[in-house]
């Protein structure tokens, strides 16, 4: 009975399981870059340059800056259109590609080991609400600012690439179509951008959030773990009166706090 039993097992865990977690791994990180299809290329030109950056950002020294905060930079991915083609993309300046992923940056002096480490959340464009993120970013070197902007180039470039071939299909083929690809080339940029925005949560509970609603209510005040029933029963919405409060990295006062930082 032992090789009887461990042997589909054994097939499970070594083929099976590993086939089946790459996949949706694939899935995940196409969705999440908003792209309509996952193959080799889209992997060799988005993903490992991508995958390159967080690991640098992770290992950062002191003199790059201190890390990077993943759910702010995922969906501040969404606020990147492709809709003005290739040209576009190209004359858009590093400024400009920046300025919506700034607030996802620490830099050293707002860091400590713990918190943007790269083990949690801490570690052209749209606007965006960077809060604590002005003072941060001065630190952070433009080498930093430049490979990053010259991945968001590439990755625009694969997007606009798909989003080409989208439009040219449903021109070939009105009846076929569907209502994004028959609204043009904004339109099937528009439903991109919900789609990235519907797998990249805007808010998530972090630690900083939990302690100030819990200490609250330790003192009588309820209030704070009301607002946040409010805000995780649609972390995906936009919701614009919560953003100044929420859509934040860590508090410099929290991020070296113990007990709070890791998990913030």
């Amino acid at each position: 009975m032992g090789e009887t039993f461990l042997t589909p097992v054994r097939n499970v865990v070594n083929e099976e399981y590993p086939r089946v977690l790459g996949e949706a791994m694939a899935d995940m990180r196409r969705r999440k870059l908003g792209l309509r299809s996952w193959g080799a290329a889209a992997a060799e030109r988005v993903w490992q340059p991508l995958e390159e950056l967080l690991r640098q950002c992770a290992e950062t020294s002191d003199e790059e800056g201190g890390g990077i905060d993943y759910t702010i930079f995922w969906r501040r991915l969404s606020l990147f259109s492709a809709a003005g083609g290739a040209e576009e993309i190209a004359a858009a300046t590093d400024a400009e590609l920046w300025e919506p992923l700034a607030g996802a940056f620490y830099s050293s002096s707002s860091c400590n080991s713990s918190s943007c480490d790269g083990n949690n959340n801490s570690s052209s464009s749209g606007s965006s609400n960077d809060n604590n993120a002005d003072n941060d970013n001065e630190s952070i070197s433009a080498e930093h600012r430049r490979k990053w902007c010259e991945w968001v180039r590439q990755w625009l470039r694969v997007v606009c690439e798909e989003q080409s071939i989208t439009l040219a299909a449903a021109a070939a083929d009105s009846v076929g179509a569907d209502d994004a690809a028959a609204g043009g080339i904004d339109s099937i940029d528009e439903r991109r951008r919900a789609d990235m925005r519907s797998v990249s949560p805007k808010y998530v509970p972090r630690e900083w959030m939990l302690v100030e609603a819990y200490e609250a209510a330790e003192a009588g005040d309820y209030g704070p773990i009301a607002e946040l029933q409010r805000l995780f029963a649609n972390p995906y919405d936009e919701q614009p009166e919560m953003e100044e409060r929420f859509d934040r990295k860590t508090p410099e006062e929290m991020a070296a706090r113990p007990g709070v930082a890791f998990f913030s």
